[in-house]
């Protein structure tokens, strides 16, 4: 009873205040939401029918009731189904509520429908009824479900159990097409099912050739195949081409290869390319068995060469041995190509290598960290360890580490933090066994949360150089949660620095929609906490109070479900792994044959498996929520081979070893006949895997087909947003739900036909708001009207307030909606009141009228609307039209608009004002029908033509109402008006412009300075939604005490450069308060120090405003063009020194030095020097060294570097270095291993048991013993025995690793055994010693004898190469064996070994493999790659000892086999020796080698060959002359001294021309751009073979491309050219298609051009543009011709086609339409155009943009501004230069200019071809007539050489070369073109001086110029060379060689202009095609390694072809230190 009077009192209480209620605000839906029961037949038929469907009956059941706007949508019902309802306006809203306690899911296996019915608890329910479409579906035991087979039946699905019964809908899901094709009509559908019919099996064997061979007979010319294409093919020569081509497609398309090469990368000389390709034949595997040719190189630069002829050496294989040398002119650093092709220049087979001069690294290293997440309070350590390619551990590696930080702090507590740029460093050696662990300090974090970045810099000994970063973050939190799954469940814990501790926490764990909905679990929880894993869960979610959370999703990743299986040839073996044990179903199929099913956690199948048909497995469980689905398909592998490998694991260098390999089919059985590819290669490469991937003859696997998919179909059940609607019955529901107390209801439903309500207006404005309903629902209007007079029209009022001003009184009122005319006479509108009218049509009434009207307006009723609209245009932002009290905005029509055109209204024919956005206002009088434009002093009035009229009024008949109804609606004032349509901050007139303010900020931070951050206040904790902080104005930096200093700039971004000290911060906000915290912000150099500001510091900021007012005039800038760009500020800053004063003081001096770690002798970077007691400093360079200015002699210089002593220094001196000690303080926080340069041997807590053999049994866990007669002795490890089979430890024997078995040595031959165990074994030989290390010497070796079987030549290694073997001849026998014996390089390293197999049926295999080859005492040698004569050295020596103990050797050097002095060393782990040498002079090479011995006879060591270079460079002495007159005599003297001499000359250009032709016309693509260039350039080559007198053969290829031209045209409606057929018209491809087409009909050929439609086209695009006011008719038209380039070319070819015109006035108007300077190629263009047309130019200022080429080439370009006539068409240079070509020749006399040009664009395609097929057809057009004189060729010159040689040379390019003698050489030219003639000798210049002519070459390493350079061994360093061009030139090299004693760095990123790079050795080559006028800057990254003293050769740039001109730089002596 209480309960009912709530509800009541709830009710009641909103119709007691409607009446106070405003329409708009008023509800509008009822205030209760009712429910209703339904029955299973009403369910059933909503299902079957849809909700539409609901009858009236289907809402007599109440159940419940709410009220519709309360957050508890209903109380817990039943189970069952129910009907929620509620009215929303005129309709009645309802959705269906299911309540059940089951659910059902489909398992998809693509065949059956199988349904899963489970409870809500997840338990499957096997006592149900299920009927589909009323047909019971059966219960099947085996997958606890209910399975209907082979079905495809789909429908309503009905689950009946315990009484109740669900719906569902099951959906059989075809796929996208057949649903598509389901939707055609049935025609359709019957025409594509006859198709089948016919064109299928069988009848399709018949049916298919007739249909071909009749669409070939219906399109007889594009048949190219079949028979009509081979009856053709006799006629046509094109078809005969297509023929073949395609023949050759499926040749190359049927062979298939594999490639093996003997290692990935080559070196470009003094190396030998090994490859072998095996050639098999789809789809069978048949080898090839043809000669095949094979063809090296292609490519930028290196073309291709026919290197052999190959047959096979047993059918497929083909091998070739290639020594690689520079007469192939393969270019380095590039992929070579090779193919082998066959007698029909097919393609059979290809592959590439990689052309490198390398340095392969030997070294790998890692680096971790103990915490991928740091919180603070917790330990953190970092983990290095330094590898080499044989995983051992490196004995000479040492570390640079770095910690900086990586992000910006978080928040943090305090007013301000410090972050410093460099948080920590440490250097130190690397541990020798294990990894090196360094702790990092906890006092260098500061307390805020950041990330921050960890950097190792590693090093060996010979200082080769890796770099490894990784980031962290760090969190001040010291806890974390933690939810991970294990197993099958799930484990919750709390970790504090990684360890679990007890934590009270809320657990939530909630699932999803197909398992239920809601939460599993929600509550409190103690953790730790293990809870077994529930698959019905999508989340577990853990937080705690402290609001920590972390989540676990699960999903298909981490439900580790997966189906393992084997297969054989007759048989299958599938299992299940499910470590979750989660429930699930399984179907096996063998083909489409379902073979098992079943339902459990688990599945093991082992089965016979016959046949080669696939099987499949479909698994489905449910995880996550969902139900997932995993397929598997498991095909019989019929092509495969099983390759097995039997070689050793672990070798010696030099070793002999025997490979065996034994090849099986898939199912065991050996194979003969397979043919073998084996070879290895250091795994220094880094490249463990085939590069190129072997085919596969697999047929193709066919899986079972998905016959069905069936799924439920999403119903509308519980989905209120799939509710159904229909028309409220007014009368069953008004009292049900209460309805007619509603406010908005009465609107609807007027009790007396008509509803009024008056309310206060706005702006004094008397207004009213009509509607129109009809049975509730609003009728929207098409027009208003008051009195007769349009008031309101929806087409353009609609965007409007709906609220029409009227006068006060009564009046007429008529509605046009789209189906009746409304009038209501007698409407009373209250003064200065809305009045909101609904009028029901269904009420008459004697005041009431209405008339039926049609949709569309009457001519009465459009024409009275169209009197009241004002056309006028806006091409403007805003405005508004003001008639009396009617306020109207101005606006574009968004839905017709016409042009610029624009509709307001309605008005009456009286004054409007007129108000616009650009300050114009204007009274004019209203007349309807015209246009009105308006301008300032300006009304035009123009007639409206029909057309206009019919656009604009044609859509005043629609009608509409937005999404929610205008009841709110006033009518515009003035300020409705600017707050609806005007911008934020805007009026009528134009803003004034605002000063403008530089305020100079600095970018960077010089050292020894700071920067600062200033944060904005925190979001307050209790702040709103609405809560917004003030944006900031300004920032202001003072400091206290100097009044003259302060930094302004308007944001809060970084302020950088700022002295060490105190400043105080003020901020102005934009509300003009301000934040003026009261303390100081103190600035620390080398880092950012933030400052948090607070909410208490908010002050009124009236005085800060006046202060910043008064110092912003100081930054107003006048004329901004003078303020440097932000980009060009950040280059300036870049060169500025890092000092504290970038000039000098007088009276101060430079002090300048290096500090370095006193440790390792490193030099230190980021070490703040500062002069004590002041701000002066700097931060040391990369390399430790700086320099600082001092004011006096007495001034005392400060070291500081976190984790070092400060030291002090006097500046007594000019040079002042340093050496740092690492602070002792902090030895405690690192653990520092390594050794020095003879290290001692630490204390290990790892055991070494030792023994000898008569001590046997007494050291623990070694048992030497004997065995029966005739059985082996044995050794017995305890806790290796319990190895898997096969597992033994690693055998040191004698010092060299020991590839047999433990069984093989025999116990009477042991002298001693040590045993290395545990990670003591692992942590020095890595992963390869995880069963341990045993080190066993022999009584031989003990003795001093050499051990049995060892190679005596093994003690000094000398046979070094990257590959260990190449054997590609291997062949098995009868049992599937082959085998070979190869001996091991003498390298230290891993070698990646590899196998290649494949046989004659298409079986193909491979096996890879890691051999390691080592020795556990060694003698390494380090050297430099090369020297240069006199250079001065230091090479290394490297004693390396893996063995347990420390050892006694004497370690000695020699050079060019004289032994240096020996040492005695006592070897714990590693030892360097280091011996200075001079690079000899005379000699190409020097022997030096290094070597160890013991007094027991072991020994080894290396001897490694340096090559030697000679000092100087090489120069070519001659001459480059241009042969220019006819008749040129040139007489060339030289020294026979310098040997022979190399002539080139180049003249003859009618074959390059003929070679650019024929290039052209092999372009593959056919555009009418593209045939235009071919027509062109065939019409010369016509002109070319006439006057050679050669036949021409193109007269068929004109014609056909003259037909492709015309028939590309667009037809109909303006016959010009788009670049393709249907692209849009391009007035550049018209205008070059046009020339191309009027040069063939010069010509002669005939070309259907109709010039007169063309040309009227042509002049209506002219008038359009050109004349002053384009009339109607040319504004609807589309316009191609835009742009004044356009014009240009229209008014051309307008002249070309011979139109008459007023060509004079057009230009005139063209010139003077742009202002300012024209870009040079228009104005050239438009220069041309006068020329042509016979009017005056001026050609004087051509001559400024006139440029030289270093071969006296000339060409025209304007390098300030882009180009624009040939614009994305043609290179800058050469679209200008042929514009200025055709002006000279035109006008005459300038012939050697002439020639000049024609070098320069010759000289274009010097290797290659011109860029595009347009830029060559122009050069062609331009050219190629002026290379043809009075019928002869212009340039055949001729060249007589007399002297050392007498020879007629006609044909160009020649070069010779000659002998040198005593008698000059004389050319002798003649001919009218030039010859371009060089002749030099060559020479090597010891001593060479900088040259500066045609370049000027500079060079800078490590920032030094001068001729002297100091560099630090390991620290990187840059060089930069530097080339100044004079004159632009083409095909430049450029050598720059590096100093003996580096190697490459990281390859720094080109130069824009190069297009190649050669990194060899000694120099590197810089490729440059084009380097035009200006400087140049080349970078090298190079990394010193070797100490010594090392001559730097000169740099120098020559050009290719000419190598006479070159410029180089001179010589430098380099100092590595």
């Amino acid at each position: 009873m209480p309960r009912l009077l709530l509800f009541a009192l709830y009710f009641l209480l909103p119709i007691a205040a409607q009446a106070q209620q405003r329409l708009a605000t008023a509800r509008q839906r009822s205030y209760l939401t009712k429910v209703f029961r339904l029955t299973d037949e009403q369910t059933r038929h909503l299902y079957t029918h849809s909700l539409a469907a609901a009858r009236p009956d289907f809402f007599t059941q109440p159940v419940d009731s709410f009220p519709s706007d309360s957050a508890r949508q209903a109380r817990p019902l039943a189970p069952g189904y129910y009907l929620v309802a509620h009215t929303e306006g005129a309709q009645l809203v309802y959705w269906l509520r299911a309540e059940t306690d089951r659910e059902v899911v489909v398992v998809d296996n693509q065949i059956d429908l199988t349904l899963v019915v489970r409870d809500s608890l997840g338990r499957l329910l096997d006592d149900a009824r299920v009927e589909l479409a009323c047909r019971p579906v059966p219960y099947d035991p085996a997958t606890r479900a209910y399975r209907l087979a082979n079905t495809r039946r789909s429908g309503l699905l009905a689950v009946t159990q315990a009484g109740r019964t669900t719906f569902h809908v099951v959906e059989n899901q075809a796929s996208t097409s057949s649903y598509w094709q389901q939707q055609q009509p049935l025609a359709r559908r019957i025409w594509w099912r006859s198709q089948r019919i016919v064109f299928g099996f069988p009848l399709g064997y018949l049916t298919k050739p007739v249909w071909s061979l009749g669409r070939d007979l219906k399109h007889a010319s594009h048949a190219y195949f079949g028979p009509v294409g081979l009856l053709r093919s006799a006629f046509s020569e094109d078809v005969r081409d297509e023929r073949q081509r395609r023949r050759d497609e499926q040749e190359e398309q049927r062979w298939t290869s594999y490639v093996a090469l003997s290692k990935p990368k080559y070196r470009p000389t003094g190396d030998t390319l090994r490859l072998k390709v095996r050639l098999l034949r789809r789809p069978h595997g048949r080898p090839g068995r043809e000669a095949l040719t094979l063809w090296l190189g292609g490519g930028y630069g290196q073309p291709e060469k026919k290197i052999a002829l190959l047959r096979p050496g047993r059918p497929g294989s083909y091998e070739y041995t290639l020594p690689l040398t520079d007469t192939l002119g393969l270019r380095a650093d590039t992929r070579v190509g090779f193919r082998l092709e066959n007698r029909r220049e097919q393609t059979l087979a290809s592959g590439n290598f990689q052309l490198e001069d390398y340095e392969l690294k030997s070294t790998r290293y890692t680096l971790r960290l103990a915490e991928k997440e740091h919180r603070r309070g917790q330990p953190q350590a970092v983990f290095l360890r330094g590898t080499d390619s044989n995983e051992l551990n490196l004995l000479d590696a040492r570390v640079r580490l770095s910690v900086t930080p990586s992000s910006p702090l978080g928040p943090f507590p305090q007013r301000q933090a410090f972050l410093p740029d460099t948080l920590w460093t440490r250097s130190q050696a690397l541990d020798a066994t294990g990894e090196t662990r360094l702790n990092l300090p906890a006092t260098i974090f500061p307390a805020a949360e950041f990330s921050y970045a960890v950097r190792a810099v590693f090093l060996n000994a010979d200082n080769e150089r890796r770099v490894e970063t990784t980031t962290v973050p760090y969190g001040l939190d010291p806890g974390k949660l933690h939810v991970e799954l294990v197993g099958d469940s799930v484990r919750m814990t709390y970790l504090v620095q990684g360890k679990s501790v007890p934590h009270p926490a809320h657990l939530e764990i909630s699932n999803g929609r197909e398992l239920g909905s809601g939460s599993l679990f929600a509550g409190s929880v103690q953790l730790p906490l293990l809870l077994p894993v529930d698959p019905r869960a999508d989340t577990y979610e853990l937080t705690d109070a402290e609001n920590r959370s972390t989540e676990l999703t699960l999903d298909e990743i981490n439900a580790g479900l997966a189906v393992r299986s084997d297969r054989t040839h007759d048989s299958i073996f599938i299992s299940v792994e499910n470590p979750r044990r989660l429930p699930f179903w399984y179907f096996v199929y063998r083909g489409n044959t379902l073979a098992r099913r079943g339902y459990g956690t688990d599945l093991q199948l082992n089965t016979t498996a016959p046949g080669p048909e696939a099987w499949s497995v479909s698994v489905h469980y449910l995880w996550g929520e969902k139900l997932r689905t995993a397929e598997y398909s498991i095909p019989l592998p019929q092509r495969q081979l099983v390759v097995r490998a039997e070689q050793p694991e672990v070798a010696y260098p030099g070793q002999k070893i025997r490979l065996q390999y034994t090849v099986t089919d898939g199912g065991g059985r050996p194979l003969s006949g397979v043919d073998l590819t084996s070879y290895a290669y250091t795994s220094k490469f880094g490249q463990a895997k085939i590069e190129q991937e072997i085919p596969s003859f697999e047929p193709r696997v066919v899986g079972r087909r998905s016959k069905r998919r069936f799924a439920l179909k999403d119903g509308f059940e519980n989905s209120s947003s799939a509710a159904g609607r229909q028309l409220l019955p007014w009368a069953q529901w008004r009292h049900q739900l209460g309805l007619d107390s509603l406010r908005f209801y009465q609107f609807l439903y007027p009790e007396s036909g008509a509803f009024y309500q008056y309310e206060p207006a706005p702006g004094g404005l008397t207004q009213l708001a009509p509607f129109v309903v009809d049975s509730g629902r609003v009728q929207p209007p098409v027009a208003v009207y008051l009195d007769g007079v349009p008031v309101y029209v929806h087409e353009v009022n609609q965007h409007e307030p709906y609220a029409l001003v009227a006068e006060p009184g009564f009046h007429t009122l008529s509605i046009r909606t789209a189906t009746r005319l409304v009038t209501m006479h007698d409407v009373y509108v209250r003064h200065l009141h809305k009045l909101t009218l609904s009028i029901d049509l269904n009420q008459p009434c004697a005041e009431l009228t209405v008339e039926k009207r049609r949709p569309l307006l009457t001519p009465e009723e459009k024409l009275a609307l169209t009197r009241s609209l004002l056309v006028m245009d806006a091409a403007y932002s805003y405005g508004s039209l003001r008639q009396g009290n009617v306020l109207r905005p101005v606006s574009r029509n968004s839905y017709h608009s016409v042009d610029s055109y624009s509709l307001s209204g309605p008005f009456r024919p009286d004054s409007v004002l007129l108000r616009r956005s650009d300050g114009l206002r204007r009274s004019f009088l209203f007349e309807p029908l015209y246009h009105y434009y308006f301008a300032p002093g300006l009304v035009k009035m123009t007639s409206l033509d029909p057309n206009t009229h019919s656009r604009l009024f044609n859509s005043l008949h629609s009608a509409g109402f937005p999404g929610v109804l205008p009841l709110a609606d006033f009518a515009l004032t003035e300020a409705a008006f600017k707050a609806r349509y005007l911008p934020a901050n805007t009026t009528w007139t134009p803003a004034p412009r605002l000063p403008r303010y530089n305020f100079q900020t600095p970018l960077t931070t010089p050292a020894a300075q700071g920067r600062l951050e200033v944060r904005l206040p925190p979001r307050p904790a209790d702040a709103g939604p609405s809560y917004r902080f003030p944006n900031v104005a300004y920032l202001l930096l003072t400091r206290p005490g100097n009044a003259t200093f302060y930094r302004l700039q308007p944001n809060l971004s970084l302020v950088h450069a700022l002295a060490a000290g105190r400043y105080r911060v003020a901020v102005l906000l934009e509300d003009s308060t301000s934040l003026l915290p009261a303390e100081d912000v103190t600035i620390r150099p080398d880092g950012v120090t933030y400052f948090q500001l607070r909410l208490t510091d908010r002050q009124p900021g009236a005085a800060l405003r006046r202060r910043i007012s008064r110092l912003l005039p100081g930054f107003e800038v006048k004329d901004w063009s003078l303020v440097t760009s932000e980009e060009e500020l950040k280059k300036a800053k870049r060169t500025i020194a890092v000092t504290q004063y970038s000039q000098p003081q007088p009276g101060w001096r430079t002090v300048h030095g290096q500090v370095t770690d006193r440790s390792s002798g490193e030099g230190l970077p980021g070490v703040t020097v500062l002069v004590k007691g002041t701000t002066l400093g700097v931060s040391t360079d990369a390399d430790g060294t700086y320099a600082l200015q001092v004011p006096n002699e007495s001034s005392i210089l400060t070291f500081s570097s976190v984790g070092y002593i400060t030291a002090e220094r006097p500046a007594t001196y000019n040079e002042v270095n340093v050496g740092l000690t690492g602070d002792t303080k902090q030895l405690s926080e690192v653990v520092v291993v390594g050794y020095g340069t003879e290290t001692q041997r630490r204390s290990v807590s790892y055991s070494v048991a030792t023994m000898s053999n008569q001590l046997a049994g007494k050291a623990a866990g070694v048992h030497p013993g004997r065995a029966a007669p005739g059985d082996s002795p044995t050794v017995t490890i305890r806790g290796i025995v319990a190895q898997p089979a096969g597992a033994q430890p690693l055998i040191i024997l004698d010092g060299l690793p020991f590839n047999g078995r433990l069984e093989d040595v025999s116990p009477d031959n042991i002298a001693a055994v040590k045993l290395l165990k545990g990670p003591a074994a692992t942590a020095t030989y890595g992963a390869q010693a995880a069963n341990g290390v045993l080190f066993i010497t022999t009584k031989a070796s003990s003795a001093g004898n050499d051990p049995a079987g060892r190679d005596t030549r093994l003690a000094l290694r000398r046979n070094f190469r990257d590959y260990a073997w190449w054997r590609p001849t291997l062949v098995t026998d009868a049992q599937g064996r082959a085998s070979t014996e190869v001996q091991l390089p003498d390298d230290i390293t891993g070698w990646d070994t590899f196998v290649l197999g494949s046989d004659n049926h298409g079986r193909v295999g491979s096996a890879t493999q890691l051999l390691r080859s080592f020795k556990a005492l060694l003698a390494g040698l380090a050297v430099p790659r090369f020297l240069i004569e006199g250079d001065q050295t230091q090479v290394l020596g490297k004693t390396l000892n893996y063995a347990p103990d420390s050892t006694q050797v004497s370690t000695g050097f020699s050079v060019a086999g004289v032994a240096r002095p020996r040492r005695s060393h006592v070897v714990s782990s590693a030892i360097l020796d280091t011996l200075s040498l001079t690079a000899p002079t005379g000699q190409d090479s020097l022997l030096v080698s290094y070597d160890l011995r013991q007094a027991g006879g072991y020994a080894d060591g290396e001897q490694r060959p340096i090559p030697v270079l000679r000092a100087g460079t090489r120069e070519n002495i001659g001459a480059f002359a241009i042969l220019a007159a006819n008749d040129t005599t040139l007489t060339l003297p030289f020294d026979p001294k310098l040997g022979p001499v190399t002539v080139r000359l180049e003249s003859d250009a009618l074959p390059v021309l003929l070679s650019e032709i024929q290039h052209l016309q092999a372009y593959a693509y056919l555009c009418n751009e593209q045939a235009a260039s071919k027509l062109k350039a065939l019409l010369l080559e016509k002109q070319i073979r006439t006057v050679r007198q050669e036949p021409f053969k193109g007269e068929r290829s004109i014609n056909f491309l003259i037909r492709k031209l015309l028939d590309g045209r667009h037809q109909p409606e303006n016959l010009l050219w788009g670049t393709w057929a249907k692209s849009e018209v391009s007035p550049w491809a018209t205008t070059h298609v046009l020339e191309a087409l009027l040069a063939a009909e010069q010509a002669g050929y005939k070309v259907r051009l109709e010039r007169d439609k063309l040309q009227q086209y042509l002049l209506q695009e002219l008038d359009n543009h050109l004349t002053a006011k384009p009339t109607p008719e040319l504004l609807r038209r589309t316009w191609y011709y835009q742009s004044d380039d356009d014009l240009i070319r229209l008014l051309r070819v307008l002249h070309q086609l011979g139109t008459t015109t007023d060509y004079r006035t057009y230009v005139t108007r063209l010139e003077r339409s742009y202002k300012g300077r024209q870009p040079l190629d228009r104005y050239l263009a438009l220069t041309q155009l006068r020329q042509q047309l016979q009017l005056p130019y001026q050609l004087d200022s051509l001559r400024r943009y006139r440029l030289r080429t270093q071969l006296g080439g000339v060409f025209y370009a304007d390098t300030l501004h882009q180009s624009s006539y040939y614009r994305y068409l043609l290179r800058t240079s050469v679209g200008s230069t042929l514009l200025a070509y055709r002006l000279l020749r035109a006008q005459g006399g300038h012939e050697p200019e002439l020639t000049r040009i024609r070098l320069y664009l010759l000289n274009l395609r010097r290797t290659d071809h011109w860029t595009s097929t347009y830029e060559a057809a122009q050069i062609l057009e331009t050219i190629g007539p002026d290379l043809l004189a009075a019928g002869q060729p212009a340039t055949l010159a001729k060249v007589e050489l007399t002297g050392a040689t007498t020879q007629q040379l006609s044909t160009f390019p020649q070069q010779l070369t000659l002998p040198a003698t005593a008698d000059p050489l004389t050319l002798r030219k003649t001919g009218l073109l030039p010859v371009y003639a060089t002749a030099y000798q060559t020479r090597w210049n010891p001593a060479p001086e900088a040259t500066a002519a045609p370049f000027t070459v500079k060079t800078e390493l490590a920032g030094q110029s001068g001729q002297r350079v100091n560099l630090r061994a390991g620290q990187p360093a840059e060089l930069v060379v530097t080339v100044n061009v004079q004159a632009e030139a083409r095909y430049v090299l450029l050598e720059v060689p590096i100093p003996a004693g580096c190697s490459y760095g990281d390859n720094k990123a080109g130069n824009y202009f190069e297009v190649h790079r050669e990194y060899l050795r000694h120099q590197t080559g810089i490729f440059i095609d084009r380097l035009p006028v200006g400087k140049h800057t080349f970078r090298i990254a190079l990394q010193p390694r070797y100490r010594g003293r090392y001559t730097l050769n000169p740099a120098k740039a020559e050009l290719m072809y000419f190598p006479t001109r070159f410029g180089r730089s001179a010589s430098k002596q380099v100092r590595v230190e």
